[in-house]
């Protein structure tokens, strides 16, 4: 039956194919039927001659509806709804129900329980413009009691009930289609459809019940020793008089209903937990050429030899990446992690790339201090680009140059013999350690151990590689050579950017020299500036006597200094003139090693006085107990004993030590303050105010040998 036999008139033959309740089952039946009961009726001339369309009365009219509905119902293979469901029904509907929209809080089984329900309403709409509302749902509803539902709509009834059990005989009544529609009917959307989530069910066990037991397992489960769950039942369970085993399985059950990341919460510190996080993806693809510069320090994981004394030791890395392209603008290698190391990276990078517009590193010492942020001689206001801070602990933050020390610095140190990374084999690490610090021992030497300029040129040839390597996050482009697409290489990056019109604040060679000259304030007297110690005198600086100048210095020289006034105008070259701690200038690079190299004797006086402990063992002191006297011991008296070890040892004048240290030089100053003489007191006013008492003044006042003004004038008094 189709929609089209419903129509305000019908012939006795239609009548006669429709077999409705109560009518003839005779054509000449429904004719005397027709006229007796009064039908009115219109004569339409067509093929074959002149026909009477007869206009049924009102019950006739609504069996016509309900037969109609019924085969509508019994052959709706195709309702829009019904896809919902996953099943073959495409018919679009008026007011139809919209997918899902926002499922993210539903379960798989409300879902599939709302687009069931879903696809029964759009069957009582569609059948309801034909027989109108209350009449399709009591149809759906008799057909579904009796069974006579077609197969996809009788599959969908025990999902759209959403209860237990298999017996099949839950169907649908009235009250529940009507109760489905009031929940759409709440929730439509701005052009008048109703929402399928709307349909969901509740779910009871959604709702989590926290037992009384609760608060005191997190606290014992939730530590950072990350117990096991076995573990923390047993530490609560006597409190609570419940059985372990029973406890256990309810607290699994119950940690199972917590999220993923606030159950490690407690069991991961805050750094751990991050990772576990959500996080923001950066875009980089807005960005130009040499716009953002990144940097980080790497301790490179292989050992090499050092320049100095060629023993092993593990450079530190500093490079600059350029983040629009990827491309390594700049690198340094040095001894160890410091602002100099990076001032010498941002020196090549600029050189190559430019001047950055911002420079994206972390909070490390090499980032963050004068030389690089002091205002007007810091190098972030002499060059004009803004220095910004990734927060503490978060390197996913500079994803970027993390992973560049993946790619270039580690990828590099596992070619070298003396790799000592996680990944090597703890035996062939073991035994190379070994062989080198033998052969270095024996011939000064190791052929284990790649030379530090040899080292340069690897680390260069590395860095050239990288840069000429196709890299993931960077657009693709055609390889004629592959015969397809293909990443591009930072280097193609960069110059594609610069052929795009990125504007590049490039500097020439002497233009660096004096850009990348660290500079300091100090105070001009008499024509002389003093500057890490060393003294520097020019005759122009003889009127600004008094005056706060800046020095600028060279870090590999010390023979000369620029120096400049407050509004950075060029004064005049000041010379090295005088040093009354050495004879030769030391420069900004010999100061920094000879300050390094002073904490690392203390530290190996500290473990050489641990080593000596535990060999010998401390001194103890015993408290509130009396000591037993000489007198007890030998029945000799103590002043009698002194006077005869007086008598047997002759009295040595106290001899001074040869000193191989300033430091070494001052503690016995200060331990023998009246052994004190002229050479004495001239040195330690040189001393107390060096850069070597600076670093070693904590050490001194804990050992209480702290400097004291004015005792040079308290011993010249005295």
């Amino acid at each position: 039956m189709s929609m089209a036999l419903i129509k305000s008139s019908y012939t006795a033959s239609e009548l006669l194919t429709l077999s409705l309740p109560g009518m003839p089952v005779t054509k000449a039946a429904v004719l005397a039927k027709a006229s007796r009961e009064g039908w009115p009726y219109t004569e339409v001339t067509g093929v074959g001659g002149t026909r009477r369309e007869y206009q049924p009365p009102a019950q006739v009219m609504q069996a016509i509806k309900d037969q109609v509905a019924n085969q509508l119902i019994k052959t709706a293979g195709n309702s829009g709804a019904a896809k919902l469901a996953q099943l073959a029904l495409a018919a679009p509907v008026p007011k139809a129900l919209v997918p899902v929209a926002s499922s993210g809080a539903l379960k798989d089984w409300q879902k599939r329980t709302a687009e069931a329900r879903a696809a029964l309403l759009a069957e009582v709409d569609r059948v309801a413009q034909l027989v109108g509302r209350e009449k399709a749902i009591m149809k759906l509803v008799i057909m579904a009691q009796e069974g006579s539902l077609p197969d996809h709509l009788a599959n969908l009834v025990p999902v759209a009930n959403a209860k237990a059990g298999s017996s099949g005989k839950r169907t649908l009544s009235r009250r529940t289609i009507h109760r489905w529609i009031a929940d759409t009917n709440q929730a439509k959307t701005a052009d008048g459809r109703r929402q399928v989530n709307a349909l969901a069910p509740k779910d009871a066990h959604s709702k989590v019940d926290v037992p009384e037991w609760a608060a005191d397992l997190l606290a014992v489960y939730q530590t950072p020793q990350k117990p096991s769950l076995a573990f923390a039942v047993e530490q609560i369970a006597p409190a609570f008089g419940i059985d372990p085993t029973q406890l256990y399985h309810r607290a699994r059950r119950f940690l199972g209903k917590m999220g993923n990341v606030e159950l490690q919460r407690g069991r991961m510190g805050s750094r751990d937990l991050s990772n576990i996080k959500p996080f923001i993806r950066r875009d980089s693809s807005v960005l130009w050429p040499s716009d953002v510069y990144t940097a980080d320090g790497h301790t490179f994981d292989a050992e090499v030899a050092h320049p100095a004394h060629g023993r092993p030791f593990r450079p530190e890395m500093t490079g600059v990446v350029d983040v629009a392209t990827r491309k390594y603008v700049g690198w340094s290698v040095d001894l160890a992690e410091s602002g100099l190391a990076v001032l010498d990276a941002l020196r090549r990078a600029c050189e190559v790339g430019g001047i950055p517009a911002l420079f994206y590193v972390d909070n490390g010492s090499g980032y963050h201090n004068a030389l690089m942020a002091a205002p007007g001689v810091g190098m972030e206001s002499r060059l004009g680009f803004q220095k910004t801070h990734s927060i503490a602990y978060n390197s996913k933050a500079r994803g970027i140059m993390e992973r560049s020390h993946q790619t270039v610095w580690v990828s590099a140190a596992k070619e070298l013999p003396t790799y000592i990374g996680a990944t090597m084999d703890r035996q062939a690490m073991q035994k190379v350690h070994k062989l080198t610090r033998k052969e270095v021992a024996h011939t000064g030497r190791s052929k284990y151990l790649m030379p530090f300029n040899d080292f340069l040129k690897f680390a260069n040839d590395h860095v050239d590689a990288y840069n000429n390597r196709p890299h993931r996050a960077l657009p693709k482009v055609f390889d004629p050579e592959l015969g397809r697409k293909r990443h591009m290489t930072p280097n193609e990056a960069w110059d594609q950017g610069v052929k795009d019109g990125a504007q590049l604040v490039t500097i020439t060679e002497d233009e660096s020299r004096d850009l990348f000259r660290p500079q300091r304030e100090v105070k001009t007297l008499r024509g002389e500036v003093r500057l890490f110690g060393n003294l520097y005198f020019a005759h122009a600086l003889q009127e600004y006597h008094g005056d706060v100048v800046r020095v600028g210095y060279d870090v590999h020289n010390a023979d000369q200094v620029w120096v400049y006034d407050h509004k950075d105008r060029f004064i005049c070259n000041a010379g090295f003139e005088a040093n009354k701690r050495a004879y030769f200038a030391e420069s900004a690079m010999e100061v920094a090693a000879r300050k390094r190299a002073a904490a690392r004797l203390q530290r190996l006086d500290v473990k050489r006085q641990e080593v000596h402990d535990e060999l010998h063992g401390a001194p103890l002191v015993l408290e509130n107990a009396p000591s037993p006297t000489l007198q007890d011991i030998t029945g000799v008296s103590s002043l009698q004993m002194l006077d005869v070890e007086l008598l047997a040892v002759p009295v040595e004048a106290p001899t001074r030590p040869i000193f191989m240290l300033e430091s070494d030089r001052y503690e016995w100053l200060m331990q023998h303050q009246g052994e004190w003489n002229a050479n004495d007191r001239q040195f330690l006013e040189q001393f107390v105010a060096s850069d070597i008492y600076e670093s070693l003044q904590e050490r001194f006042e804990c050992l209480g040998l702290g400097w004291q003004p004015g005792a040079t004038n308290a011993v010249r008094a005295g």
